[in-house]
């Protein structure tokens, strides 16, 4: 509600000062005589419109739009400084276009449900059903409370979005969970391996031995075959060289049973990590879950 109205050297007004009344105020003059303007005062200080300073008075000075009300008096005023809002005695600079927010908080004032022109159909005789229902939501607020229910639904959505995610990126980690299902068996696997392993370096040290000891065999075979026995030495020989061979395969072996310990130590590595990684994600994903699926409306069963 507003008490009182004074305009300062806005358009036709050098000063002007209205005493309002509680409930319907009707202005009333002739032609040219300034009542529009009144109204185009009001809605400069609550609008800051117009723009410009064509609104200025033609003789000069600070133009200014004065309200009282029961909550406070706020002034708007416009001077070769600039434009600018006094609230209770507080200056608010304008910016541009805008309204500082404690204009609207203060009054609570709509232009277009608290005035009528001069010209307007008679307010409410003319409205359809459904404009009607619209401007009565405006004065009990309820579009405010359909913007905010709009609002929660977009959250909704965004969140429910998100679980989806988090659901689809779960069932992607389970999936690659399944090729590591024979993990156990690997562990055996693993085990096997470290004991041929331990059983590989002893043969490389019996290969290492043996290898020494041909090295000592050979000056000694151009001797060798100076003895009536020769074939049988011959066949000794034979014999150790393939032994030799086959000490030689076994190293073969060895080494590759030792390059494939090293690959299961890099998928033991990469399982533990991955392990590690769904721990960390599956509280968030029960966190956002709730007790009910989005997806069929079920209660979750969680395996303890």
């Amino acid at each position: 509600m507003l008490n009182k109205l004074i305009i300062t050297n806005f358009q036709s007004h050098e000063n002007t000062e209205l005493e309002l009344n509680p409930g319907v105020n009707v202005i009333i003059g002739s032609s040219d005589s300034g009542k529009s303007a009144i109204l185009r005062a009001l809605n400069w200080l609550l609008k800051n419109r117009p723009s410009g300073n064509a609104y200025q008075s033609t003789w000069g000075g600070t133009t200014m739009c004065h309200i009282e009300a029961p909550e406070g008096v706020i002034e708007h005023l416009r001077d070769n400084s600039g434009a600018r809002y006094i609230i209770n005695h507080i200056l608010l600079k304008a910016m541009g276009t805008d309204v500082p927010e404690e204009i609207d908080q203060l009054l609570r004032f709509d232009m277009e449900l608290n005035l009528q022109y001069q010209h307007d159909a008679p307010f409410g005789l003319s409205f359809t059903s459904g404009e009607m229902a619209k401007l009565l939501n405006r004065i009990v607020k309820l579009d405010t409370i359909d913007k905010a229910l709009s609002n929660v639904d977009s959250m909704k959505r965004k969140e429910k979005s998100k679980v989806q995610q988090i659901i689809s990126t779960l069932q992607d980690k389970k999936e690659q969970l399944k090729e590591y299902e024979g993990i156990e068996a690997i562990n055996k696997e693993l085990c096997i391996v470290e004991e041929m392993d331990k059983e590989w370096e002893d043969k490389i040290k019996k290969l290492e031995l043996i290898e020494n000891l041909v090295l000592l065999i050979e000056p000694l075979q151009e001797t060798l075959l100076t003895y009536k026995d020769t074939d049988t030495i011959e066949q000794e020989i034979l014999l150790l060289e393939e032994r030799i061979g086959k000490q030689k395969k076994v190293s073969e072996e060895a080494k590759e049973l030792f390059f494939l310990l090293e690959d299961i130590e890099e998928i033991t590595t990469s399982i533990s990590t991955l392990i590690k990684k769904i721990e960390v994600d599956e509280p968030l994903f029960h966190e956002r879950m709730g007790e009910m699926c989005p997806l069929c409306g079920q209660k979750i069963v969680r395996n303890v």
